[in-house]
């Protein structure tokens, strides 16, 4: 009797018989293997093996890329998306908006994925958007006091000459934006709505094509306007422009022009807090050293360079505000202008974001940027007769239409 209850408690069925006991059946555990256990599993038994966490295989990485992914799309809030891919620190280089070595901008265009193209701007500003001559007279008239009295009643002479150049500019791009601002205001209702941010943090954060390397940059534009609709594309976001343009690839390190890594935080801002009620890109308004190398082309390069990288920067970081990342590319596209002027001479770019999907190697869109040839806005300053020597009304003509430019209507 003790024998049946010790073979019993072990799993073994016991039968007494003849002064004997012996075994009947097998032990749970083999009939658990039998039942359970397959060399083959069929009709999905088991789910694939995860990939261990220090596994680099292409597999393992893509598979945690996925589920990184999935973890964020799932989200809410832009805000908490921007937490997920800025909280870890990293290597990460800084770009800066004006280069600091010569022979950077196709660096540039690789890293922004931005098609450049030179001495022109998109057919809107040809025909669709006018300027009466009442406006045109009033602008010039302005622009030529203005630039007289800081020139000879404002009081520098303690700073050296490029500070106090880049003072005086800043100074007159600031009153030109707030003296158009109320001069077209009555007829222009983007512009009687409008938002005007005068030295705004511009920061935004992106990898490289591939993912090869992280890019954080930090912008402060003199004066940015920004509206309540977006502006309308340039040129179609899958046009031949888009899908077919050239952008130089380059594999040189970043610190071959200037970039420096540092291991920081990354951060993304347009120069708005989250939930105001004017998002939209307009316009910019930068002010850049002047040209004191005497190397013309290379002064160029530099100034579109400054134009994709400071563009770029406003409208990536207006696209992670609207929950979109890396990962999740843009629906459409945005677009955004800058006038860019050394005090003196006027460059008028525009700049359209089709795509930020980086990390896509299949993602066939380019960004694209028009540039305009430096214009000169005024030959010298006559300080007897109070006036401007050779002022050129098409840069007036040519500020006003920037800021006329209307945004999309509310049914668009």
């Amino acid at each position: 009797m003790a024998m049946s209850r010790v073979l019993r408690r072990i799993g073994g069925d016991c039968v007494r018989g003849q002064g004997s006991c012996r075994l009947l059946t097998t032990s749970p555990w083999t009939r658990a293997k039998t039942e359970h256990y397959t060399d083959e599993p069929s009709g999905g038994i088991y789910p694939n093996p995860l990939p261990l966490h220090w596994d680099e295989s292409e597999e393992a990485v893509k598979f945690r890329s996925l589920q990184r992914v999935e973890r964020i799309s799932a989200l809410n809030s832009a805000q908490e998306k921007i937490h997920q891919y800025t909280k870890r620190q990293g290597y990460t280089y800084r770009l800066y908006p004006w280069p600091r070595r010569y022979g950077s901008l196709p660096f540039y265009q690789y890293v922004t994925n931005t098609h450049v193209v030179r001495d022109t701007l998109p057919d809107v500003y040809t025909g669709s958007i006018d300027v009466t001559p009442g406006e045109l007279e009033r602008m010039s008239s302005f622009i030529n006091d203005m630039i007289v009295i800081e020139d000879s009643e404002v009081d520098r002479d303690r700073l050296r000459p490029s500070l106090r150049r880049r003072g005086t500019a800043e100074h007159v791009v600031n009153q030109i934006v707030s003296y158009a601002h109320a001069l077209l205001s009555a007829d222009n209702p983007h512009l009687a709505t409008c938002s005007v941010d005068y030295a705004p943090k511009v920061e935004a954060f992106w990898w490289t094509p591939g993912g090869k390397w992280r890019i954080n940059m930090t912008d402060l534009p003199t004066t940015q306007i920004r509206t309540e609709r977006p502006l309308p594309e340039f040129t179609e976001r899958d046009g031949t422009l888009s899908l077919q343009s050239a952008v130089p690839q380059l594999d040189f390190c970043p610190s071959t022009h200037g970039l420096f890594r540092k291991h920081i935080n990354p951060s993304v801002s347009p120069g708005y807090k989250p939930g105001t009620d004017r998002p939209c890109c307009h316009t910019q308004w930068h002010v850049v050293p002047q040209d004191r190398e005497g190397d013309r082309d290379q002064y160029m390069n530099n100034l579109i360079a400054h134009a994709v990288s400071s563009l770029h920067a406003w409208t990536l970081a207006y696209s992670w505000f609207n929950n979109f990342t890396v990962d999740e590319d843009i629906d459409g596209p945005v677009s955004a202008q800058a006038v860019i002027t050394n005090g003196q001479e006027v460059t008028f770019a525009c700049y359209q974001l089709n795509t930020i999907a980086c990390l896509d190697p299949g993602n066939a869109r380019t960004n694209i940027c028009w540039v305009s040839p430096p214009t000169t806005l005024y030959e010298g300053i006559d300080h007897r007769a109070g006036s401007l020597d050779g002022l050129d009304v098409d840069v007036v003509s040519g500020i006003l239409k920037f800021l006329k430019n209307k945004p999309l209507d509310g049914l668009s």
